[in-house]
């Protein structure tokens, strides 16, 4: 089809859709929106006449309810007044207020006055018929408004009762008031009548049983209307009206013009006429300009285009440029491109002979390519790596020469073949699914073991990768040779899992295994050995470390002498090892096994010259008997050695009930000192120290300061327990920290009170063991330049840990100008030898001696130790002086000063400095 009759058509359609769009709307908004209009307007106009009739109703009830409550109304029901009559019954006075008929009924229905007014006449009486009629209903008991037929006419009525104006008294009667439909009067212009179906034949009585059956009904305030057409011009509206017993008793019928839906209905016409008119006047025109505007000038440019197709004539439009729009654009551009394809074409055989040299060029250039590819496939060979290429079905593309030599098979034997001829394993991956990871992350890396072809195993390290190119897509696999790197591995295991000087499993080792073997569902029972060394410390400090270490590769030969296959042999610590056996069928076995142990460590060992004698405490714990948690075997065992150590060193116990309420207390006084230390719960008490004077008194030289435990002034626990909790768990040195700083303050409340006395200070294993405890004690006294008159009192026990070390800390604490007592001196292992190495100042004699003095070979003892703390030059002191006796006793055997319950108990700061004169008058 051409072009202009493309476009006529085009606009043609456009106009008729456009057409039937109007009439579109016309029939299916505009219509229906006034339809709801007109609806509207005539439901308002049958409204408003509904409504008057409505308003002469309740005009009457006004009039009939003013008569009931007025006093003369009730007075003349009583008393029967005439003027009462004359007044308000007149004929003027009833055509005044629009009434016909008026009645006046006591309760029981009796007419007591009545009046009928018709026309201008006027009548003292009331029908019996009618009055029958509301006796027979019972309207006469009630107040009522509404309409009822008589005599062929129909009335409206309205009856109330009579009452007084203010309410009071009982109903006396009631007043009717009636009034002639036919004299109701609305107030409007549009025309109505009614219809009373008495005058009506038998036709016209079906014709409005028709009316009311039909579905022709609107709501109007929730009452149905009968709507009909009258005729082109007029619709009509029935309301059914029913008399006040229910029954239908006449049709109110309303006149409603249609002129105004004519005239729209009309001027719609009109307007769609014109719109089409209008419409064809455009496509006349439009086809017109069109034709001149774009179909005349096509033609010439088509013409222009075949002349050009097939004459190569180059014809231009030159008498279009001047156009200034699409059409001369187009016009230039097919100038132009006819310009440019002449001279392309001229170009074409330059490009051809170009192309010619450029191919040869090319060819020289991939036989260049071709021997770098012979090069990269010799490295590919020769590299270290081995290197696998797979196609996307995993088959067997290229390897290199250190595949062969991994797997030991020919290329021959692989190219072509599935992956799957090559034997990998993997721990936690299977190997196909590799392939799928890679597919989605481009790579994957780990590790794996390969077995070649006489299941020789190699661990390697494996890269896979996926690649894409030039349609084709390949896995390539690189295998790294890692076995030197998994030796190295293993070194560093056995470094991190192993002790190196017994070659024992370490306690990573043993921690790791416990929980496998407990996470073991198959595991039954099994029981665990703690074995501690007693006095191993001793050796170490007096025969030196080397000797230590042979000691200890001994006593770890010995314990695997005695074990049975599947026990394991633990170094846990310097001198702690742990066995854990399987072998436990019954108690007595573990009594047995533990005996031999015992027996085995306790055999003398001569190492160096030295003639050695070890002995060892063991804590046994099985499972599940005591505990089936990890933490809670740990626990249970460590707390059984303690047992053992603090009971009898050299034996073994086996966990029990007792051992966990010990361990429980345990917990329970550690979890307590800890808030102790937060809660200020912990005190100092001063002990006095006396020293006899000239005159025979005994007066105080110094006071120990004694820990205590209060909490709401009692003592939780006492010393002796909750300090060996200290020092087992570590507290002990944030204890004795507390202590110091405590003891700084006390020493300056007594200088405020002007008391110069020495106070002595306990210092525990731990403290001094701690690298800081110099420090500490440089920072808190001497800042405060009051380094003097401190004594630290330290038990002779921590000699024993490490006598080199304790003599350098004591001189140190020297330095600084505190004095150094050994306390409990007797419990221990001291010597003169180490007494007169250490520079200590006082020697207090433990109480143990003090309260067996006076008894065989006690006095000796005591005698022997004052006379070596003379020789030394060092002052002793007598702890636990109980009685008279006791002091004269040790005063005798030469003891310089005195501290007991004799004396004085601990007691707090403010007791001591009220009772500072009355314990320096001491005599005995």
């Amino acid at each position: 089809m051409r072009l202009k009759y493309k476009i006529l058509k085009t606009i043609v359609l456009n106009i008729l859709a456009y057409f039937l769009f109007i009439i579109f709307f016309q029939s299916f908004y505009i219509r229906p929106k006034f339809k709801m209009f007109m609806e509207s307007i005539i439901s308002n106009e049958i409204q408003r006449e509904m409504d008057l009739l409505e308003k002469e109703l309740e005009l009457l009830h006004v009039t009939t309810r003013d008569y009931a409550i007025w006093d003369e109304s009730y007075d003349f029901v009583i008393y029967k007044h005439k003027d009462y009559i004359e007044k308000n019954y007149s004929f003027a006075s009833l055509k005044n207020i629009g009434v016909s008929l008026a009645a006046i009924l006591d309760n029981n229905g009796n007419l007591i006055y009545g009046i009928t007014r018709k026309n201008e006449e006027i009548k003292d009486y009331f029908d019996e018929g009618l009055l029958d009629k509301f006796i027979l209903t019972g309207l006469h008991k009630s107040n009522f408004v509404g309409f009822l037929e008589f005599d062929k006419d129909i009335y409206c009525f309205a009856g109330e009762g009579i009452h007084k104006s203010d309410g009071t008294g009982d109903r006396k009667g009631i007043i009717i008031f009636g009034k002639r439909l036919d004299e109701i009067k609305l107030n409007t212009q549009s025309k109505y009548e009614f219809i009373n179906l008495l005058d009506l034949n038998k036709n016209e009585l079906d014709k409005i049983e028709g009316l009311i059956k039909s579905k022709n009904k609107v709501k109007i305030s929730q009452k149905e209307v009968i709507l009909t057409i009258e005729n082109k011009d007029t619709y009509v509206a029935y309301y059914p009206i029913k008399d006040l017993t229910g029954n239908l008793l006449f049709l109110f019928k309303i006149y409603v013009p249609k002129d105004m839906e004519n005239k729209i209905e009309y001027m719609g016409i009109v307007i769609a006429l014109t719109i089409l008119l209008f419409g064809v006047l455009i496509v006349l025109i439009l086809n017109f300009k069109f034709s001149k505007l774009i179909n005349k000038p096509l033609e010439q440019i088509m013409n222009n285009i075949k002349d050009f197709t097939y004459k190569m004539e180059n014809k231009l439009n030159i008498d279009l440029y001047g156009r200034k729009d699409e059409i001369s654009d187009l016009a230039k551009s097919i100038d132009i491109l006819k310009s440019e394809i002449i001279a392309k074409q001229n170009n074409l055989e330059d490009i051809n002979r170009r192309l010619e040299i450029r191919v040869k060029k090319r060819t020289k250039e991939l036989k260049i390519k071709n021997k770098e590819i012979l090069l990269s496939d010799k490295i590919l060979s020769e590299t270290l790596e081995g290197v696998i290429i797979l196609d996307s079905d995993k088959r067997i593309l290229k390897v290199n020469k250190a595949i062969k030599n991994m797997f030991g098979f020919k290329e021959e034997d692989l190219i072509q073949n599935k992956i799957d001829i090559l034997n990998f394993e993997f721990d936690n991956i299977n190997f196909h699914n590799i392939f799928d990871i890679v597919q989605q992350k481009g790579y994957w890396r780990g590790e794996a073991r390969i077995y070649n072809k006489n299941d020789v195993s190699l661990p390697v390290w494996l890269s896979a990768t996926f690649l894409q190119f030039n349609g084709y897509k390949v896995y390539i696999l690189i295998l790294s040779d890692i076995s030197k790197l998994k030796e190295k591995e293993e070194e560093l295991e056995k470094l991190a899992y192993y002790d190196l000087l017994t070659n024992l499993p370490n306690r990573n080792f043993f921690m790791k295994k416990l929980k496998e073997i407990i996470d073991d569902t198959i595991c039954k029972s099994f029981a665990l050995l703690f074995i501690d060394l007693d006095g191993f410390k001793v050796i170490n400090d007096t025969l030196g470390h080397d000797i230590g270490d042979k000691v200890l590769i001994n006593v770890a030969d010995r314990i695997i002498s005695c074990i049975d296959k599947g026990d394991i042999v633990f170094r846990l610590g310097e001198d702690e090892f742990i066995v854990l056996t399987f072998n436990i069928d019954n108690e007595y076995k573990v009594r047995d096994f533990a005996n031999k142990i015992i027996n085995e460590i306790s055999k003398p060992l001569f190492i160096n010259n030295f003639d050695i004698k070890a002995s060892a405490s063991i804590g046994i714990v099985k499972y599940p008997k005591d505990d089936i948690t990890f933490e809670g075997l740990l626990r249970k065992v460590d707390a059984t050695l303690y047992e053992v150590k603090e009971k009898e060193k050299g034996g073994f116990l086996f966990f029990s009930q007792e051992i966990e309420k010990k361990n429980k207390k345990f917990r329970e006084i550690e979890t307590g000192l800890r808030r102790a230390l937060v809660n200020n719960e912990l005190r100092l008490y001063i002990q006095p120290i006396f020293r006899e004077s000239n005159n025979g008194e005994f007066v105080i030289t110094k006071g120990e300061l004694l820990l205590r435990w209060i909490r709401n002034n009692r003592i939780v626990y006492p010393p002796d327990e909750f300090i060996k909790v200290a020092e087992k768990n570590g507290m002990i040195v944030d204890v004795g920290n507390w202590i110091l700083k405590e003891a700084y303050r006390i020493r300056q409340k007594l200088i405020e009170k002007g008391i110069y006395i020495d106070l002595c200070i306990n210092i525990s294993a731990k403290q001094l063991e701690n690298k800081d405890f110099l420090n500490n004690i440089k920072y808190l006294f001497d800042e405060k330049n009051i380094l003097e008159n401190w004594i630290f009192e330290i038990t002779e026990n921590v000699l024993i840990r490490d006598f080199n070390i304790s003599t350098h800390i004591f001189k140190e604490v020297k330095k600084l100008g505190i004095k150094i007592a050994l306390d409990d001196f007797g419990t221990g292992y001291s010597s003169i030898n180490y007494l007169s190495q250490l520079p200590i100042d006082y020697i207090k004699i433990d109480r143990s001696f003090i309260s067996k003095a006076g008894q065989d070979g006690f006095n000796g003892v005591i005698l022997a130790i004052t006379s070596m703390a003379k020789s030394l030059g060092v002052k002793t002191v007598a702890e636990g002086v109980e009685n008279k006796e006791q002091l004269k006793l040790l005063r005798n055997l030469g003891c310089d000063e005195f501290q007991g319950y004799f004396f004085s108990k601990p007691i707090d700061v403010e007791e001591f400095i009220r009772n500072l004169n009355l314990l320096n008058k001491i005599k005995i």
